[in-house]
């Protein structure tokens, strides 16, 4: 009775592994989306202070993101693509600042 039920469990057994890659990753790359949607490049009329502000609070959350040593590289990447974003924000925003004040004047 014993090997039939050992039988049934390894199929079970090796779904774990990528099951457990997905979940690590999940909670990785949860913030990819976000992170799409406030990204200024080829965008016009950009509400950039909700921007700059959406970006600091993903940079918090991943911050408190918790990953085995074997993702490491994964959550380093997100936080260089959120420091990458918020850089391209302040550029922009600062450009869009200048463009704005040279109308003016």
């Amino acid at each position: 009775m014993l090997i039939p039920l050992i039988a049934l469990l390894i199929p079970v057994f090796r779904l774990f592994p990528p099951i457990y890659r997905w979940r690590v990753r999940s909670r990785i790359y949860r913030w990819y989306t976000e992170l799409r949607e406030i990204d200024p490049r080829n965008r016009t009329g950009f509400d950039f202070p909700a921007a700059i502000t959406e970006a600091d609070r993903i940079e918090r959350e991943v911050a408190e993101v918790e990953a085995p040593a074997s993702y490491a590289q994964e959550l380093y990447d997100l936080h260089l693509h959120v420091e990458f974003v918020q850089r391209q924000l302040a550029e922009r925003q600062a450009a869009a600042t200048a463009g704005s004040e040279a109308e003016n004047a």
